[in-house]
């Protein structure tokens, strides 16, 4: 545990300070939230490897935008010989992204991988589709949240830059992630908010007494916040949020709630923001809860580890988003706590910088250094450079390298991605779940963006 807590202090040094996400839009007007996800708007044609199994893959992804509406496409289909379950043979079939059979709504309304209204940093936003890295407020109860390639919903909305509101539905045919937060500045520099998220079925897992449908996920907050020096080149910011989330059960077998308390302090200059927390947290209260890996790790993550329960743990979280470099952008989050495991997001966007290349990369890990079971039966308890190196039910990765192929014209590009995320899945009694998907594609086609 010393080595764990002296690494977490390294990185905490390397990522140091900042300004919430939200906050950091409105001054510097960088969207770092979509940060080494966004679509290139390819059209063409390749090959991919799903699990092992290889499929001809043809892809349309153009991206549109009319003023302040942007539309983004993305028809994918995979053409390959699969085994029938039932008789064993082969049969050739086209399927969607993931190798998933075209038999629900869900599947269709995946061509359509985007509809948006305005930016998140402007007065109006709107967004229906894919999220790749949502943020609530300064963090402490979501932050990096996608759904995994559902099409939900997110409203942002300020009125003379004292009232605002900002909302997400992470699915709008199965909702499973709603809420949102409201904010007030009454001085101008110092603002009020109050949020609240809830999963409506979580099926948490409390100290193995598994809880009902009439259980819902709560988290609650409020926060207050304070600009010390605003100006054109430099942000200052100091605040603070306690939450709580109905995590903990009681002596009496009574849902009682967990407790936890940041306090942050926050930086924007230079084309990058800095932040630093020190964050205080009771028994049962995770921070950050809906996270990347949300949707894919409940409920098994949600109740702390036996060895650990019942005690109070500190730490620090850091983040670091940067546009110092042309066409770079850089995001990095770090976290550790006492008597607890660390969690990190890494992602980077390059386009142009190195001539006719260009790249898309995202890495995110909870829960480092754990113990876990081997495939032979053996509990390993790997070092903490070993663990992140190993992708699990707690990673998700995607890399996608590109290169211009032509340049005169129309511009043809040829892009490697391998992925390792999350695909939902429902079984024939109505019961969703997550299975983990590894992909390798090659790729070639025509940038759509326009």
């Amino acid at each position: 545990m010393r080595v764990k807590s002296l690494t977490g202090s390294l990185f905490v040094i390397l990522l140091f300070v900042s300004v919430c996400l939200s906050q950091a839009q409105e001054v510097g007007g960088l969207d770092m939230q979509m940060v080494a996800m966004e679509q290139l708007g390819l059209t063409g044609g390749g090959f991919t490897w799903i699990d092992g199994t290889p499929y001809f893959r043809t892809q349309l992804q153009p991206e549109t935008t009319f003023g302040k509406i942007g539309i983004g496409l993305d028809l994918v289909l995979l053409l390959g010989n699969v085994a029938n379950e039932e008789t064993g043979e082969n049969e050739f079939k086209v399927l969607a992204e993931n190798g998933e059979e075209w038999n629900s709504l869900s599947n269709y309304l995946r061509a359509l991988r985007f509809v948006r209204y305005g930016q998140p940093a402007e007065p109006f936003y709107a967004h229906f589709g894919a999220f790749d890295y949502v943020t609530i407020g300064h963090g402490f109860i979501m932050s990096g949240y996608s759904n995994h390639d559902r099409r939900g919903l997110r409203l942002n909305a300020r009125l003379q830059n004292k009232f605002g509101i900002e909302t997400i539905i992470n699915d709008m045919g199965s909702p499973s992630v709603l809420g949102g937060r409201v904010y007030y500045r009454p001085l101008g520099r110092f603002e009020l908010g109050g949020t609240y998220l809830t999963d409506p079925n979580p099926d948490l897992d409390l100290d193995n007494d598994p809880k009902t449908d009439e259980d819902p996920l709560v988290a609650m907050g409020v926060d207050a916040g304070i600009s010390i020096v605003s100006s054109d080149t430099l942000q200052v910011d100091l605040y603070n949020d306690l939450v709580f989330l109905n995590t903990k059960v009681g002596p009496n077998g009574e849902t009682e709630l967990a407790q936890g308390n940041s306090t942050g302090i926050g930086l924007s200059a230079f084309k990058s923001i800095f932040k630093l927390e020190y964050r205080i947290l009771g028994e049962k209260f995770l921070p950050t809860i809906f996270d990347h890996n949300y949707d894919v790790s409940a409920p098994t993550f949600l109740g702390l580890d036996e060895k650990k329960d019942g005690v109070s743990r500190n730490g620090f979280y850091s983040l670091i988003t940067s546009h110092i470099l042309p066409k770079v952008n850089l995001i990095g989050t770090f976290e550790s706590y006492s008597d607890s495991d660390p969690k990190m997001y890494l992602g980077v966007s390059e386009d142009g910088l190195i001539d006719k290349l260009s790249l898309r990369a995202f890495y995110t890990k909870r829960n480092i250094g754990q113990k876990y079971i081997d495939n032979d039966g053996k509990e390993v308890d790997p070092d903490f450079f070993e663990d992140i190196a190993r992708l699990d039910e707690k990673s998700a990765f995607t890399v996608r390298l590109g290169y211009e192929i032509i340049s005169a014209g129309i511009p043809l590009e040829f892009g490697i991605i391998h992925q390792y995320t999350f695909q939902q899945t429902v079984d024939d009694d109505g019961e969703k779940s997550f299975k983990p998907i590894k992909t390798t594609s090659f790729e070639i086609g025509v940038k759509l963006d326009f």
